[in-house]
């Protein structure tokens, strides 16, 4: 298949933004019957990705750092147009910072597609807004 291999990185699971409450408290979040989603700045990423898919060709493969439960929501990046999807689980990532997170899926993707084009993140995530990932 000729065209871009194109990475889409995604946060599986953050809490609905319209249903986000802050622990009095802690002043963490709430994450306790709260529905989940895929991050929003992630799904714009993935969209963007499809775009440039559609204009020159190739393929965007997602990846998720994530517990089991994260292949649904990656099922549903197959569902809006990405070709392929990877989930990069063990209970050993539980509790991981930005930092292990980004050397992980960074690692993951040299593994996985050394001969990739693109790498194309969201901004942020709507549970910490930390916008580390992009920069690691």
């Amino acid at each position: 298949m000729g065209g871009l291999t194109i990475i889409v990185p995604v946060k599986a699971a953050v809490p609905n933004v319209t249903a986000v409450r802050l622990d009095p408290v802690t002043h963490n979040l709430v994450r306790e019957g709260v529905p989940l989603m895929i991050n929003p700045y992630d799904r714009n990423a993935l969209e963007f990705a499809l775009r440039l898919k559609d204009k020159y060709g190739g393929k965007v493969i997602t990846l998720s750092m994530a517990p089991p439960s994260g292949k649904d929501f990656l099922e549903s990046t197959i569902g809006m147009g990405a070709d392929e999807a990877y989930l990069i689980t063990d209970r050993a990532f539980a509790g991981a910072d930005t930092l292990a997170t980004s050397y992980t899926v960074a690692r993951s993707i040299q593994r996985l597609f050394p001969n990739f084009d693109l790498i194309v993140f969201g901004e942020e995530t709507t549970d910490s807004s930390t916008a580390h990932m992009p920069a690691r």
